[in-house]
């Protein structure tokens, strides 16, 4: 039998011949030392899926729901390392049910999850449980990639440094607090030569085993609705502005956020201009009537979440 290529790979860029594919398509699977052989040995066959699906598209798909297969297991062999005890089906009297749903939320009550939003935890749930109880047959090909890295990416914390995590929740608690202080009828930020009238900011994450901290930061600066209908990118619109930092000062009315190696401090403070102030409320009235606007804003947004992602993977490479 000669194999050739999926056809529903040619709308995909990257993916002229095998080589350019797994260059391309195939992500990066790595795992810290600390977790098992089992896991890493289990993974192998979801990275040969992958590879494989060059030839059989669908099985991107397989490969998704096989990696959520190994999270399971993943977590009842690190519930065992931590406790020396099985995470089996019987329930002591008392205690809640031992299923998976019940498992994470264990490990997210210990903090072994670089995870904020317990919405999203629920989600992967909802996820791996549909995989394995389907209602009827669908492909998502690639679109099943980042249900291959987040896996990992939750396995990975698993063997990081809970008290360390739960220094990084505090303080990003408390800096959120004092973004939303200033943020709260909108912003302003010298960038570039330029002003910009900013509507969000977050801190993405707090690496804490550098020393000093390092905060990796995002201020997204309104932007022009006419922009988004438009075909054409327009190249002197900024959707968003990454700062990676070793210091935040919070002030009064401001926060000064010094640029790591290098002499710039870059201060956002509150609106106090009315002529900006009058912009930036019109701005918000069309947003929230506008859905194109809205779906743009959520599209900003979901680039913050995958830039977290590329952060966090490249944190638990340190030592």
């Amino acid at each position: 039998m000669k194999f050739t290529k999926d056809p529903r790979w040619e709308p995909w860029g990257g993916t002229d011949d095998f080589e350019s594919f797994n260059k391309n398509i195939v992500p990066e699977f790595y795992f810290k030392d600390e977790v098992p052989d089992d896991v890493k040995k289990s993974f192998k066959v979801v990275e040969n899926l992958l590879i494989h699906s060059y030839y059989e598209y669908e099985f991107c798909d397989v490969a998704a729901s096989k990696a959520w297969q190994i999270f399971e297991m993943a977590l009842k062999i690190r519930y065992f390392e931590l406790t020396e005890e099985n995470w089996v089906k019987k329930t002591k009297k008392g205690e809640k049910r031992r299923n998976l749903k019940n498992l994470i939320d264990w490990f997210q009550d210990q903090n072994y999850f670089e995870v904020t939003n317990n919405e999203y935890l629920n989600h992967i749930r909802n996820f791996r449980n549909y995989q394995t109880h389907p209602n009827f047959h669908s492909t998502a090909g690639p679109f099943m990639l980042k249900w291959i890295e987040q896996p990992i990416d939750l396995i990975n914390d698993l063997y990081e440094n809970t008290s360390l995590r739960e220094k990084r929740k505090n303080k990003l608690h408390w800096i959120s607090d004092e973004l939303n202080r200033i943020f709260k009828n909108g912003a302003v930020i010298e960038y570039m030569g330029k002003s910009y009238i900013l509507y969000d900011c977050s801190v993405i994450f707090i690496d804490n085993k550098n020393t000093p901290d390092l905060y990796y930061v995002a201020f997204v600066p309104i932007f022009n609705f006419k922009n988004i209908y438009n075909k054409k990118y327009d190249p002197k619109r900024i959707d968003i502005i990454y700062l990676i930092s070793n210091e935040i000062i919070f002030e009064k009315d401001r926060c000064k956020v010094k640029q790591i190696n290098s002499n710039n401090i870059y201060s956002i403070k509150k609106i106090s201009d009315s002529h900006e102030l009058k912009d930036f409320n019109a701005w918000k009235n069309i947003l929230k009537s506008d859905l194109n606007s809205f779906a743009h804003s959520s599209k900003l947004m979901s680039e913050i979440d995958q830039q977290f992602s590329v952060i966090r993977r490249e944190f638990h490479k340190k030592d």
